[in-house]
């Protein structure tokens, strides 16, 4: 069956979505991993202040690398550009370094990730 090329039309730009569903995803994976903090640094054995200390951390580290990582794409740094090195490896990658030096160097950290148990 053959259709007229007046009756099949393709969008090829890519949809924005809907930017509420996104501020609603978004804030339940928020929720979700601090909720999951929250029970694991609860069976902790580390004192009460220790545990908001840590909790406020994570979350304000949370919060900051959300932000971080909405300002990147907005002001063009993923953009591609002929004359411009690949910056997507980027994304990649400083997240992972970012880690490793948070780990080296935050003390807080360490001892979250150690408190917290495996099972």
């Amino acid at each position: 069956m053959q259709f007229p090329a007046t009756s099949l039309h393709i969008s090829t730009s890519v949809s924005a979505g809907n930017p509420s569903y996104k501020g609603v995803g978004s804030f339940a994976v928020f929720a979700a991993v601090l909720f999951g903090m929250y029970r694991a640094l609860s069976r902790a054995r580390l004192p009460v202040r220790d545990r908001g200390n840590a909790l406020w951390s994570i979350s304000a580290l949370l919060v900051t690398w959300f932000f971080a990582a909405l300002i990147l794409p907005w002001s063009g740094f993923y953009q591609a550009s002929g004359s411009r090195i690949p910056t997507i490896p980027f994304g990649l990658l400083m997240p992972i370094a970012a880690g490793v030096v948070l780990f080296w160097l935050w003390r807080p950290l360490r001892r979250i990730i150690e408190s917290v148990p495996q099972s």
